[in-house]
């Protein structure tokens, strides 16, 4: 969480899936976070606000009755498809993603074009890529 807690800014940290929602609630346990919530796999069948998200009241509304801000957590991303599945239901939750937080990009498939393109102006911040991963590995066994 050393490494991720720096770039949760949103008052709600949350993953983007079921690896990210451990990292996320690391993060708020050990910060000064607000609150931590999820991105629901299947809607919740009762109620009337935020189908897709546990963890945020659906009377809770930001500064100036905004839509809440959201940090989204991400383990590994590949494609890019959990983030942007995830972006999709928390709009539907009449909830903002605030940024991105990707703790691994593969460097596959132009997926952080995609959800750079998702969230538009907000940052996604990748704390590491894999060729920052392999690249000392490899050069240890080519020396």
């Amino acid at each position: 969480n050393e490494l991720v807690s720096p770039y949760c800014t949103a008052p709600f940290v949350g993953g983007a899936g079921e690896g990210a929602n451990t990292i996320a609630a690391s993060v708020v346990a050990h910060t000064e976070k607000t609150a931590w919530f999820t991105v629901r796999d299947v809607p919740k069948d009762r109620g009337v606000d935020r189908k897709w998200i546990t963890g945020i009241s659906p009377t809770f509304t930001g500064p100036n009755n905004q839509r809440p801000y959201l940090t989204l957590v991400e383990d590994v991303s590949t494609s890019g498809a959990t983030v942007l599945t995830a972006i999709a239901k928390i709009e539907a939750s009449d909830c903002e993603v605030g940024n991105i937080v990707i703790l691994l990009d593969r460097q596959e498939n132009n997926a952080l074009d995609a959800i750079k393109e998702a969230i538009m102006w907000r940052p996604v911040d990748v704390i590491f890529t894999k060729e920052e991963v392999l690249t000392p590995m490899l050069t240890k066994f080519d020396a």
